[in-house]
């Protein structure tokens, strides 16, 4: 009996062995997104030092896409993340360790390298699992796992922060990656039927052709993804201070990342199923251009309770774009 059937016999099916996974590494990745600003303010990082600690991240992230894409490919799913799950949690606990300026811009573009090897990996697991014509109700409940990390992770990390100091996230962070890795084990590795031609070696991937391309898509995906990566980018850096210039109490900017989680969460099962009968290209654009109107009223908040609800808002058209954005990906 194949690994795969025994797994699905066991109960836990590999399509929800990945989405644990995923909702396992966001609570621990957004413990820590409200306090590494001000925890790195705190030992005297300017601005434009939280600036390039997050292009570390990003730019470590967009050199390793596609070189963990063709890993994965070529060497399954499971090693690339086993491998992104232990850089991860070793380098958060490396923020326990040093503590100068430069070595957390290091620490950030290795949590970066990490980053391309577990998230992509693990959305191709998710899409080799799912039926034919079910990507994209596989993709939305990937969506809403990782927006349950989002929901629960904040608010660990602020009362981690709170109670135990700012380093403790750090650790959350690393247990969480460590504990990742244990459902990584028990993971049976993924197959793509379609993906799969006869060559003397056994089962690969057919061959690349340019030809093969749909260019506007991909230039599409590219920019969606550009846009997706500099916004993220920007409230890791900008929306901590921005919420603290306003008053607000370190409660308060958990609470505003998980009131944003909410949306996703409760409309995946509705998602999944517009983007498997209408396909996720429209709901991709919908979902984008309410959170670029969103985003244009933030600088006009005064108030942290104005932003939070903001947030939920915003986290609506979230729910809808990113499921449909990944549909076209994988």
């Amino acid at each position: 009996m194949m690994a795969w059937q025994k797994t699905m016999r066991s109960g836990v099916s590999p399509d929800r062995l990945v989405w644990m996974l995923t909702a396992i590494v966001s609570i621990g990745v957004t413990a820590v997104l409200p306090v590494l600003p001000i925890y790195a303010n705190q030992l005297g990082a300017s601005p434009q030092f939280l600036g390039g600690m997050m292009a570390g991240y990003w730019g470590a992230n967009l050199v390793a896409l596609p070189a963990s894409g063709w890993l994965s490919d070529r060497f399954g799913r499971r090693p690339v993340l086993f491998i992104g799950l232990l850089a991860y949690g070793l380098a958060s606990l490396g923020f326990l360790v040093v503590h100068g300026i430069g070595a957390f811009i290091v620490l950030r573009a290795v949590e970066g390298l990490a980053g391309a090897c577990v998230i992509p990996a693990a959305m191709a697991y998710a899409a080799d699992c799912a039926p034919a014509g079910r990507q994209g109700s596989s993709m939305a409940k990937l969506a809403a796992a990782e927006h349950v990390g989002i929901l629960i992770g904040p608010m660990i990390g602020g009362a981690l922060a709170a109670q135990l100091g700012f380093g403790s996230p750090f650790i959350a962070l690393g247990v969480l990656c460590f504990a990742g890795l244990f459902l990584v084990v028990r993971m049976p590795e993924s197959h793509r039927p379609d993906l799969a031609v006869d060559q003397p070696g056994g089962p690969g991937l057919p061959p690349f052709s340019w030809a093969s391309v749909r260019w506007t898509l991909a230039w599409g995906l590219a920019g969606r993804s550009w846009a997706s990566g500099f916004s993220i980018g920007l409230y890791e850096v900008v929306w901590p201070l921005f919420m603290l210039s306003l008053g607000a109490s370190v409660w308060q900017i958990t609470l505003s990342w998980t009131v944003f989680a909410i949306p996703s969460i409760l409309l995946s099962p509705v998602t999944g199923r517009l983007i498997d009968r209408c396909g996720g290209g429209r709901l991709a654009v919908w979902g984008a251009a309410v959170s670029a109107a969103l985003t244009l009223h933030y600088a006009a908040a005064r108030d942290p309770w104005f932003m939070i609800l903001l947030s939920l808002i915003e986290g609506i058209g979230v729910a809808v774009a990113y499921p449909g954005q990944t549909s076209l990906m994988v």
